[in-house]
C-alpha cells in the first residue's frame, strides 16, 4: 500500500522541515534489507531502473530513487563511489561507511561496497537462495529473466524498515559529499570515513556525534572528531542550500514547505503538489 513518507531536510542556516510524500515502497522508492543479496546485482539493476527513467524524461521520479538509496563502503575507504549515471545528470549515491562490527571485508581491508537496497526493478535472483554459495548465486542471477522481477510483497518481506535518511541524514550527506570532492581540506574522506566508522560501530542506525562518559576512548575520541568535522563543514557550506532532491548548491525554495529545491527537480512533495518555478521564491537563503 503506498504510504507517506516523512523525509527530514535540512538547511544552512541550520533550520529543518519535514516534508510529507505519498509513495510505494519498492516501487517509488529503494527499500533496506538486511538478507543476503547479490550487491552488485542489486547495484546494476538500481542503475538501469534509474537509467531508463531519465531516458524516458522522469527526472522526478528518478532523484526521488536516488535520495532513497545510499552506497555502503567497506574500509579502509581509498575507492570513491561511482556515478550512478554516465550523464552527470544525477550524481554518484549518498555513501556511508559499513558499520558492522563483524564484518570481514573491513577487518581485513580488504574495501568493496554492498547494496543492501531492492525494488521491483530487481531481478528476483538478488535474494540469495539459503546455503547457495556465490557461485550459485551468480549463476541464478544471470539465469534469471530480466523480466522475472521482485513484486511488491517480495520486497515488503524483505525490508528491514530503515530508511536511507536512517543511515546518513540530509545535511551528513551534504558535508560527506564536499569531504570526498576534496571541497573540505580539513580532513581526508579516509580520515573521515574511517572516523565515522568507529563511532558508529555496532550501530543500525545514524546516531549523532555526541559522546557520553560511558563510552570506550576510542569511541569518545572518534565522535569529538566528527563532531568537529561536521560543525566546521556547516560553517563552510556557501550561502543558499542545497537541493533536498539532487545536493546541487541553490538559492530557490519551495514556497509551500520551505525545502530547497531546485529548478532542475520536478519532483512532487507538499501532499502531492507539483514543485515549478511559479512554487518557488528566488534569492531566499534560509
Amino acid at each position: 500500500d503506498p504510504n507517506w513518507l516523512n523525509f527530514n531536510f535540512w538547511f544552512a542556516g541550520s533550520a529543518s522541515v519535514t516534508c510529507r510524500m505519498l509513495a510505494v515502497p519498492g516501487v517509488d522508492f529503494a527499500v533496506h534489507t538486511d538478507r543476503p543479496i547479490l550487491s552488485t546485482g542489486a547495484y546494476l539493476d538500481f542503475k538501469r531502473h534509474v537509467g531508463n527513467l531519465l531516458e524516458q524524461g522522469k527526472h522526478g521520479e528518478a532523484r526521488m530513487l536516488w535520495l532513497s538509496a545510499v552506497e555502503v563502503l567497506h574500509a579502509p575507504f581509498v575507492q570513491a563511489p561511482l556515478p550512478l549515471v554516465d550523464s552527470g545528470e544525477i550524481p554518484h549515491l549518498q555513501f556511508a561507511p559499513c558499520i558492522d562490527a563483524q564484518c570481514a571485508r573491513c577487518d581485513g581491508s580488504l574495501g568493496g561496497f554492498k547494496f543492501p537496497f531492492v525494488g521491483t526493478w530487481c531481478r528476483r535472483a538478488v535474494l540469495v537462495q539459503e546455503g547457495a554459495s556465490a557461485d550459485e548465486a551468480w549463476a541464478a542471477y544471470h539465469g534469471c529473466y530480466e523480466e522475472d522481477r521482485l513484486s511488491e510483497a517480495m520486497v515488503a518481506e524483505a525490508g528491514s524498515g530503515l530508511r536511507a535518511q536512517d543511515i546518513i541524514p540530509m545535511y551528513v550527506s551534504a558535508i560527506a559529499g564536499r569531504v570526498e570532492s576534496g571541497d573540505l581540506p580539513f580532513v581526508s574522506f579516509r580520515g573521515f570515513m574511517g572516523t565515522w566508522r568507529r563511532w558508529s560501530l555496532g550501530a543500525r542506525r545514524w546516531t549523532e556525534p555526541w559522546p557520553r562518559e560511558s563510552d570506550s576512548l576510542a569511541r569518545a575520541t572518534a565522535g569529538r572528531l566528527l563532531r568537529g568535522w561536521l560543525d566546521e563543514g556547516r560553517r563552510n557550506l556557501p550561502l543558499g542550500g542545497l537541493c533536498a532532491y539532487c545536493g546541487s548548491r541553490t538559492h530557490s525554495v519551495c514556497a509551500s514547505c520551505g525545502i530547497h529545491q531546485c529548478e532542475a527537480c520536478p519532483i512532487r512533495c507538499c501532499q502531492g503538489s507539483t514543485l515549478g518555478g511559479a512554487a518557488l521564491s528566488h534569492g531566499v537563503s534560509r
